[in-house]
């Protein structure tokens, strides 16, 4: 693929099928569904790969100032670089919701593990078979059948 056209319909396609697996991304995310996340990720990788690969080969061809003077009179390749930046931006877009749904469920899970870890730290007074209080943590230490 050594021509301008091929080159921005490719970039194109690849635009369209990253929107769509960050589509899915945020499906996962929102549903929390962690095991089809590193499907997603490893996908997201590979596209990222590809797209980079097209742009540069883009650049080599032709460099990005001179883009818009070459396809004045080209409509059908004006036309997919004009599909290609509202892709971008719809990419970005997603992109940053996504990134705030992680965001939000990080911190839901820092919290989590945060009352976990102390109440695994927290003490509880029991009493003994001889009638005194003996603390014990909530993790266990103490079994039901001393008392």
């Amino acid at each position: 693929m050594h021509d301008l056209p091929s080159v921005i319909e490719a970039e194109l396609d690849a635009a369209k099928s990253f929107l769509s697996l960050l589509r899915e991304e945020s499906d996962v995310l929102v549903a929390g569904d962690t095991e089809r996340l590193s499907s997603i990720v490893q996908r997201k990788s590979e596209l990222l790969q590809k797209s980079g690969h097209l742009a540069r080969e883009r650049e080599k061809l032709l460099p990005l100032a001179e883009t818009g003077d070459w396809m004045r009179g080209r409509p059908e390749i004006s036309n997919a670089w004009q599909d290609l930046i509202v892709l971008g931006q719809e990419i970005k877009q997603l992109n940053e919701v996504n990134g705030k749904i992680i965001d939000v469920r990080l911190r839901a899970t820092q919290q989590s593990l945060g009352m976990l870890q102390s109440l695994s730290r927290a003490t509880t007074y029991l009493y003994g078979p001889d009638g005194q209080q003996t603390s014990v943590g909530v993790s266990g230490n103490y079994s039901i059948e001393s008392a």
